[in-house]
């Protein structure tokens, strides 16, 4: 076996296999290194190998704020949990799942081919987790770093997009199967989504201080909605006679969140998908039946009462939370012969 030195004396590379050797010790991993150091503390071997990456890339591990890990703790964080409260948990687990590849890496070496093989090293840890969400998070890092002119080439870290399955409109059998085996908070979700078509998000951060329950009026705060609008919207009868009974059961426990947790009463709900999805299996519903196919459901409906004349398409959007042309592209589904009516507007004039 014949080890050709690099520019660091103490690193040096088998040609044949291609594998680093630090200290005359082949780096595989964490255990290695603390052998070839004379250490038994797994986190000083684990930081000795990202020191020991730093230096095969390059480097310079003196700028610490431009380190990944050191970026997305120090920085990138602190400031969605600032400016995005309602998406921090998102991006959190998000950064989560790109540390264990980019941590030794540098925000300047983010470039497209380190995303590739970070796109492959996902997929073979996960075949079916999406990675949209952390394509989005990496580019809003990069783009802060390039208005401040540290990074000078924006990457596209193009994704392969995948065939995502179109959610249904659910039909009676499984939306009363639904509302008969919700129980407690999963029941005023599933209220919330199938009567007023609201997200989840927006209904378990509601607060009291949000409703009118005397004149069923519900204003949304703008730091709380996906398009950062705020909006006033009337509440469902039935749902307005859910917080009413909620607001009797809370009272006495003075909680300001609607759907609170059961852990800390100050916090809401986080997670339902357990609950979910032991509603599912006592409903003997499809298994592949999301909360979202609730708002689907309750969408799809409005969109039958627009092309009815009931109702307006400015109304809707307004009361969902959604844009007229993201509406349109799902739900309306406009044809040509619909379109009859407009093409006779100026003869009418005439």
């Amino acid at each position: 076996m014949s080890l050709k030195p690099t520019p660091d004396r103490e690193i040096k590379i088998d040609e044949r296999s291609g594998i680093y050797h630090y200290r005359g010790t082949p780096i595989k991993g964490a255990r290695e290194i603390t052998k070839s150091l004379g250490v038994r503390n797994f986190r000083t071997a684990v930081q000795a190998k990202r020191e020991f990456l730093w230096q095969l890339r390059g480097v310079d591990k003196t700028d610490t704020n431009l380190l990944f890990r050191e970026y997305i703790k120090n920085v990138f964080l602190l400031e969605r949990k600032r400016k995005a409260p309602a998406t921090y948990e998102m991006a959190y687990y998000s950064v989560k799942a790109m540390l264990p590849f980019f941590e030794t890496y540098s925000m300047r070496e983010l470039s497209d081919r380190a995303w590739d093989e970070y796109v492959e090293y996902s997929q073979q840890i996960n075949p079916t987790r999406l990675l949209k969400y952390d394509r989005r998070h990496l580019l809003m890092m990069l783009r802060r770093l390039q208005k401040k002119g540290i990074v000078r080439e924006m990457p596209e870290l193009q994704l392969k997009e995948r065939a995502t399955t179109r959610r249904r409109v659910l039909n009676s059998k499984e939306i009363e199967a639904i509302l008969k085996h919700s129980k407690g908070t999963l029941k005023g979700l599933v209220l919330f989504m199938y009567k007023m078509g609201c997200r989840p998000g927006e209904a378990l951060g509601a607060t009291w201080s949000e409703f009118d329950l005397e004149k069923g009026i519900w204003d949304i705060p703008a730091h709380r909605t996906k398009t950062r609008v705020g909006r006033s919207i009337k509440l469902n009868p039935e749902v307005l006679r859910w917080l009413e009974q909620r607001k009797t059961l809370q009272w006495g426990q003075a909680k300001e969140i609607v759907f609170s947790s059961r852990l800390d009463p100050h916090e809401p709900v986080r997670r339902y998908n357990k609950q979910w999805d032991r509603m599912l299996v006592t409903a003997k519903l499809d298994a592949k039946i999301t909360p979202y196919y609730l708002r689907h459901t309750f969408l799809t409906e409005c969109a039958k009462r627009i092309r009815d004349g009931k109702i307006t398409l400015v109304q809707i959007t307004t009361y969902a939370g959604t844009s007229i042309g993201e509406f349109e592209r799902t739900y309306l589904h406009i044809e040509g012969e619909d379109t009859k009516a407009v093409s006779t507007i100026m003869d009418g004039d005439a």
